[in-house]
């Protein structure tokens, strides 16, 4: 009994350790600091090595959670085959591990190296975890999302770009873009225990969802701000009970939204909630998004709707076995080097991986999102199942005008964190979730 319990403890700590490591930025930056970028390489492996051997049932379930992980493995695998050895003008990343292999190994490859063990260990936790571990990952993510909106909140009334900047790596800022990504996928989770929990927690839940909102809203990623808004939207939606009430409610947005396309008028309201919102980067995002529809022109980030469509162009070239293979000295649309031709956007994973692999390659990781959905929907109902749909669809939207690969935060957000978010309170010894609150 006692070797039991002490065996608890160890899976408990290594799993809260875990959860630090991948959150929050300053342990991750400590490590780096000390022990370099090989440091954490060897930690994030080591993480996972545990979750998939020792954590709780040991090996018991590990076909399981291999089988579970393995269209994903394959995925990686093909994915960095291509990427490495067939695509020869893909971008080289300048580290240690290039120098030691002689070799540049290309950016989308280590990217891809990293997450790895990230990914599979949200696999092998998410099959092996029971009421308890997820009950407990449920507060410590809560808690450290906390800490994460209160410091990215600060900041971000500061400087917005010392945030916005990790995504070009110009910034040393303990909270990524990685990061904020994740908590717009988990705000309609926590919308959802706001409106289940009674008494303090309810109060409680409800600061914290407003917290959450108010880090996206600051820090200013404007694609943020959107799937926020819009998963806010979608979750009221499914508050209401009456489906007629519903439907006309959907049918009337629906007709709004095209009389303010046909007349005209939704540049004023647009810039009405410009001049409401008290920030300036939302302004100035607007009026580039006003100038889109009423001239076609691009500026700015708006650039990227262009480059959006012309890599789903490319892909319907070459739709199953991608471009790669046809255009191995390719570039992208951003750089867009004079003889050469574009087959990627560099800001989508979801067309970028169809545009450069085909529908083939995809489809190995379309599955595994699915099959991990479905794990993460066993046993839930009516608003809570939908609750996870919205999140799942925000992360859809997210890695459709974004790259998600090159972070280690979004995909365990989706896969491991909200199912635990969704679990049900239970005691453990002396703490209750009301008192971990």
């Amino acid at each position: 009994m006692r070797v039991h319990l002490k065996k608890n403890n160890l899976d408990k700590t290594v799993l809260i350790l875990w959860l630090a490591f991948t959150y929050l930025g300053c342990v991750s930056k400590f490590i780096v600091t000390l022990t370099g970028g090989f440091g954490y390489v060897t930690i994030s492996w080591a993480f996972f090595l545990y979750f998939a051997v020792f954590y709780l049932d040991g090996l018991k379930s590990w076909k399981k959670s291999l089988t579970m992980f393995l269209p994903f493995l394959v995925f990686a695998a093909v994915y960095s085959i291509q990427f490495q050895f067939v695509f020869r003008s893909a971008p080289v990343t300048e580290n240690a591990v290039s120098a030691i292999l002689g070799k540049g190994v290309k950016i989308d490859v280590w990217n891809m190296f990293l997450l790895l063990p990230f990914v599979g260990s949200c696999v092998f936790l998410l099959i092996k975890s029971d009421a308890q571990m997820k009950y407990i990952v449920k507060y410590v993510t809560l808690m450290i999302f906390g800490v994460a909106s209160v410091y990215g909140f600060i900041m971000g009334l500061i400087d917005p770009n010392f945030i916005r900047n990790t995504a070009a790596g110009t910034s040393d800022s303990f909270v990524t873009y990685g990061t904020i990504y994740a908590l717009v996928i988990l705000i309609p989770v926590v919308l959802y225990l706001a409106v289940r929990a009674q008494g303090k927690k309810k109060a409680a839940f409800v600061a914290i969802s407003l917290l959450y909102i108010g880090c996206v809203m600051v820090v200013e990623f404007f694609i943020g701000i959107i799937a926020t808004v819009v998963g806010i939207v979608l979750f009221v939606f499914g508050l209401i009970k009456n489906k007629r009430l519903m439907i006309t409610l959907a049918v009337a947005l629906f007709v709004l939204v095209l009389f303010l396309a046909v007349t005209g008028y939704y540049a004023d309201l647009l810039r009405g909630i410009a001049r409401i919102v008290p920030l300036d980067y939302i302004g100035e995002r607007i009026e580039q998004t006003i100038l889109f529809l009423e001239t076609g022109e691009l500026e700015g980030s708006g650039i990227r709707f262009e480059m959006y469509f012309d890599t789903f162009l490319m892909f319907l070239k070459h739709p199953f076995f991608g471009n790669i293979i046809w255009y191995p000295d390719a570039t992208d649309f951003f750089v867009n080097e004079a003889g050469k031709t574009a087959i990627y956007c560099g800001h989508s994973t979801n067309l970028d991986v169809l545009s450069c692999c085909g529908i083939l390659v995809f489809s190995l990781y379309a599955y595994f999102f699915v099959i991990m959905y479905k794990e993460g929907l066993r046993g839930k109902t009516g608003l809570e199942k939908y609750t996870v749909l919205i999140s799942a669809g925000l992360y859809i939207f997210i890695s459709s005008v974004n790259t998600v690969f090159g972070v280690a935060q979004i995909l365990p957000a989706i896969i491991f964190l909200v199912p635990c978010l969704m679990q049900k309170d239970i005691e453990i010894g002396m703490l209750t979730g009301e008192e971990l609150l």
